[in-house]
């Protein structure tokens, strides 16, 4: 700080600057120097100025990844921060990490006061195995230092797997119309790998439904899957449809399969059965019958079949059927026990492949009983005149069958001819030749006789009846003993009444013989009867003869009657029938 200096000597000052204790600002100061060689002045300058300093302005230097599937980079996969010096002079300095899947931009820096540089930190981590990794990333620098982690955690691949159920499944046969009886399946889906298994379910079949068309799971989570078949809008066939799984974990398919068979069709080969008449007591004979059902259509046909009859017996109540197959069904009769009358029961057929019925009658008669009227069942007569001027007479006998049992009386009746040598007779039956009798019914018949006057007498004629019937046979005979040309007791007198009358007899009282006139307006047959006075009949003078209109006088000869009081009767039956009784007294 002095000097001292003889000519041409020199002395070297050195000024020295101690600044690091001064504040920032601009600094001077003057130097002097004095001398007795005169004086001389300079100044010294300095300006002090901030440090640089490191921050971290904005986003950090640590990021988690999170989770990434192997095989893959993050996503996204960068992030940023920023320095910046918050100081002054120039920050310089340097960003490292160690990590192979990891690398920073820039990796050096240098800057001004306030002046910012991006650094961005970019993994690539397809090639790491599985696993969990974390790497330092440090910032130095002559402002300061920072550092931060990167992190990543690398699962494993998606791995596709059916856990449980089958894509594929077989619905089996259904009839057109129907849906299947059960008409869903399910299988489940697992990530059995980690990381997330995505992916998608996809069929094209519009009789396919699925649950669900997309999954995404994470490692071990399952989704069940439910397929559901619509098939009733089906025509008959088979289907056969795939259902593909595809996933990042893999894929997976199977098959969904139906047969649609046609609708079942009845078809019924039976018709009404009737068993007919059965006598009370007793069953038919045969007493079965059998009809079959069949399956024309496909399918199952299924149904039963009813009847309400006690005294019915079916082989069977209910079918299943497949596609043609056949069934034959027995019925039994059983009818002893049942009252007379008319059965009827209709068998009812019921199928979802239609319906049929038919009837089954039976008629249960009782034991018809046969008797005739008159019994004996023989018409004797002792003699055939013929009056004056008559050539042909009628005679008729009635009797009558009678169903005395029950059910049905049935059977003919038949006449035969024993003798008629000269052809002089012609016998017929009236109204018919046939009968059916209910119980208790009664049927008449008329024996007609028509004869012929003969030239001379005619010996007996005999006239054999059959009656045929399903309750047994019985033989009558009509005979007559002796044909005469001529009736002495009995003259037409040729005067056709208008009326019937019944005359008196004349004389009366009489003994022996008298006289009856009677007048027939028309055909009739008629009977001319003697009483006596307590009703008994004494003499049949004329015996149901068919008569001819006219007037007729009948003499009568009591020689074989004793005294008393008589009564004599006219009984005319025809178009209109007439009944006259008159007295007369015999006296001897």
């Amino acid at each position: 700080s002095s000097f001292s200096l003889t000519a041409n000597q020199t002395q070297t000052i050195t000024v020295t600057a101690a600044t690091n204790s001064l504040s920032s600002g601009s600094y001077s100061t003057q130097i002097n120097v004095t001398s007795n060689g005169g004086n001389s002045s300079g100044t010294a300058e300095v300006t002090i100025t901030e440090n640089p300093s490191l921050s971290i302005s904005s986003g950090s230097i640590s990021y988690n990844f999170g989770s990434v599937e192997q095989g893959s980079n993050p996503n996204p996969n960068t992030y940023s921060f920023t320095i910046k010096n918050v100081g002054g002079g120039t920050l310089s300095g340097s960003i490292s990490e160690s990590a192979s899947w990891l690398s920073v931009s820039p990796s050096s820096f240098s800057l001004t006061a306030n002046q910012t540089q991006t650094i961005t930190v970019t993994a690539a981590t397809n090639s790491l195995s599985s696993g969990s990794y974390s790497t330092q990333i440090n910032v130095t620098s002559n402002g300061g230092n920072s550092s931060g982690t990167a992190e990543v955690t690398i699962t494993e691949n998606p791995s596709l797997s059916i856990s449980s159920g089958s894509i594929s499944y077989n619905f089996g046969s259904v009839e057109q119309g129907s849906n299947p009886n059960p008409n869903t399946y399910s299988f489940t889906i697992k990530n059995v790998g980690g990381g997330t298994l995505s992916g998608s379910i996809s069929e094209s079949a519009s009789w396919l439904g699925l649950s669900s068309t997309s999954f995404s799971l994470t490692a071990n989570q399952t989704k069940t899957i439910t397929v559901t078949a619509t098939t009733s809008d089906l025509s008959s066939g088979s289907y056969f449809e795939s259902i593909s799984v595809t996933s990042n974990g893999g894929s997976a398919s199977g098959d969904a399969e139906v047969i649609i068979e046609s609708l079942p069709q009845l078809v019924c080969n039976g018709a009404d059965h009737d068993f007919g008449d059965v006598e009370i007591g007793q069953n038919p004979n045969p007493n079965s019958f059998s009809f079959t059902l069949q399956n024309v259509g496909g399918g199952t046909l299924s149904g039963n079949i009813s009847e309400s009859a006690s005294w019915l017996g079916l082989s069977s109540t209910s079918f299943s059927l497949t596609a043609n197959q056949t069934i034959s069904i027995i019925g039994t009769v059983t009818t002893s026990s049942l009252l007379e009358g008319y059965y009827s029961t209709q068998i009812n057929v019921n199928s979802n492949g239609g319906d049929c019925s038919f009837m089954v009658m039976v008629n249960i008669i009782g034991i018809p009983q046969l008797e005739i009227t008159p019994t004996p069942f023989n018409f004797e007569i002792d003699e055939i005149t013929f009056p004056e001027g008559v050539n042909t007479i009628t005679e008729t006998r009635i009797f009558h069958i009678n169903n005395i049992g029950t059910g049905a009386l049935t059977g003919s009746v038949q006449l035969y001819e024993q003798i008629d040598d000269f052809n002089l007779i012609e016998c017929s039956l009236l109204p018919d030749a046939s009968f059916n009798l209910t119980t208790n019914q009664d049927k008449e018949f008329t024996i007609e006789l028509n004869i012929q006057r003969p030239t001379n007498g005619l010996p007996n004629y005999e006239l054999s009846i059959m009656v045929n019937s399903n309750s047994g046979d019985e033989t009558g005979n009509l005979t007559i003993a002796q044909i005469t040309g001529i009736e002495e007791n009995l003259h037409a007198t040729g005067d056709i009444p208008k009326e019937f009358s019944l005359g008196n007899n004349y004389p009366n009282p009489f003994n022996p013989n008298t006289t009856i006139i009677f007048g027939i307006p028309n055909q009739a047959n008629i009977s001319l009867i003697i009483y006596n006075n307590i009703g008994e009949i004494v003499k049949t003078l004329i015996d149901n003869k068919t008569m001819s209109s006219g007037t007729y006088q009948y003499n009568f000869n009591a020689t074989n009657i004793s005294s008393g009081i008589y009564y004599y009767r006219l009984i005319a039956i025809g178009e209109k029938n007439f009944i006259e009784t008159k007295k007369m007294i015999l006296l001897k």
